[in-house]
């Protein structure tokens, strides 16, 4: 009587185990890819692009264990290992040509300093002296110096500043200018030397002033001009200013 042989199951398959090392490869890989597209961040993101490829290869060839997320950190990690080093060229390139740019304008404006000042030289008329000594005092006698400009204190510059800045915005009158930098606190007689020292062609300000009004609203030729006098130009500054303007 023949007995039956029991029959051997094959063993089941070890269930692979989880991978520590392959996601410290993922999670690493992904800081160095965002590390490596901003911008000078890229210049330390290849730090951890080459721990992610190490932890990559390290998870790959360990036995038993699941390879899925140790694969993606190491290709996470070399990609951004090669866009680390793109990038940081890039950025140097941009650096580079930027530092080269200011160089040049410097060396622009520098060697634009010394041709204005030739040209000032050039200008200045000769002072030699006459081969007729006699014919030179007689023309000194005939032509006395200028009296220098006396020098502006600086309450005095700060008017001219302070009205200079007012001139550029719109037109104004001496007074009306004057009366304006009272009123910023200035004293009056500083204002006055300030603005004079600016040699303002008040006819032109008048043309300026009256051009303002007519753009914003008709204006007869003698309603301009009372306007403008409103603005403490002199009469014949308001006329010079409504004949500028087609009035």
């Amino acid at each position: 009587m023949t007995v039956p042989q029991p029959v051997v199951q094959p063993p089941a398959p070890a269930e692979k185990q989880g991978n520590g090392l392959g996601l410290a490869a993922l999670i690493v890989g992904i800081v160095a890819f965002v590390l490596a597209v901003i911008p000078f961040a890229s210049f330390i993101a290849w730090l951890p692009a080459i721990a992610a490829i190490v932890l990559g290869i390290i998870g790959l060839v360990l036995k038993g264990r699941k390879r899925l997320f140790a694969g993606l950190g190491l290709g996470i990690g070399a990609v951004a290992w090669l866009i680390a080093i793109v990038v940081s060229i890039a950025s140097l390139a941009g650096v580079g040509s930027a530092v080269s740019s200011a160089v040049k304008t410097a060396a622009a404006a520098a060697s634009e300093t010394p041709a204005v000042a030739e040209t000032a030289v050039a200008q200045t008329p000769s002072t030699a002296p006459s081969s007729t000594p006699v014919a030179a005092a007689t023309a000194e006698a005939a032509a006395p110096a200028a009296p220098a400009a006396p020098a502006l204190t600086v309450a005095q510059k700060n008017a001219a500043s302070k009205a200079k800045s007012y001139l550029n915005m719109t037109g104004f009158s001496r007074d009306g200018l004057i009366d304006q930098l009272v009123f910023e606190k200035f004293d009056a007689s500083d204002a006055a030397v300030g603005i004079d020292s600016l040699n303002v062609d008040w006819n032109q300000q008048a043309a300026r002033k009256a051009k303002s009004y007519l753009d914003m609203t008709g204006f007869s030729r003698d309603g301009l001009i009372e306007q403008l006098v409103f603005e403490k130009f002199t009469q014949e500054q308001a006329e010079a200013g409504a004949t500028a303007n087609g009035l």
